[in-house]
């Protein structure tokens, strides 16, 4: 659906210009927030693997205080404590 379209629907709706742009700004925001919300998960996602991939094939533990790989999360906010 366009943006035109959209205007003219709530045009038609007898909704105001005012009304109308707050509205066009809400839903521009709320695309930008999801593609936000998809970048971070992506990178959680990446993190873990590598976390992971480090751990697999050091044999150490990823997240410890000697190899800089400090992270205070793991795994979704699971808390895990620094060695």
């Amino acid at each position: 659906m366009s943006i035109s379209c959209i205007v003219n629907y709530y045009r038609n709706e007898d909704y105001g210009e005012e009304w109308i742009n707050k509205r066009l700004i809400s839903i521009v925001d709320r695309f930008k927030l999801a593609d936000i919300g998809e970048i971070a998960a992506r990178s959680r996602r990446v993190a873990k693997g590598a976390s992971d991939l480090y751990e697999e094939k050091t044999k150490i533990s990823a997240i410890s205080k000697e190899n800089l790989l400090n992270y205070q999360f793991k795994d979704d906010n699971k808390l895990i404590e620094n060695k």
